[in-house]
């Protein structure tokens, strides 16, 4: 699922890939597919050379494209990458050893296969779509 400011975006299974549009011979511009982040499949926050995901499944990016939001699905959670800084961080949940459903302050909450996110236009509020809750 890509949303309206993230159309550059892509991934797949474990691994976040990027596309950009490179210069080529005539003036045409052919779209280039690049790995962000991940390899093998876990739970690493962290530089992005050591990042993990397991099945990262929707993404939106902030007005200003500084920072990615990520619903890690398989790892029931909801990761952030901050492009400046290189860095992975995990925003809410409690990883794939506490799955579930519970409200509360975002270091206490749970999911259960997190599918998408939408950050609000206002950048205040960041809505989950929470599968199997």
């Amino acid at each position: 699922m890509l949303h309206r400011r993230s159309a550059s975006l892509l991934w797949f299974c474990t691994v976040l890939y990027y596309a950009t549009c490179v210069p080529t011979v005539g003036a045409r511009q052919r779209p280039r597919v690049s790995s962000l982040a991940g390899a093998d499949p876990g739970y690493v926050d962290g530089p992005l050379s050591l990042a993990r995901f397991n099945h990262p499944m929707g993404i939106d990016v902030s007005e200003d494209g500084k920072i990615l939001f990520i619903a890690d699905s398989y790892n029931h959670i909801i990761r952030s990458v901050n492009i400046a800084s290189g860095f992975v961080n995990t925003v809410a949940g409690q990883s794939q050893r506490h799955h579930g459903f519970e409200n509360g302050l975002v270091n206490v909450s749970s999911f259960y296969f997190p599918r998408d996110v939408v950050l609000s236009l206002d950048g205040n509020t960041l809505y989950v779509a929470d599968a199997w809750n």
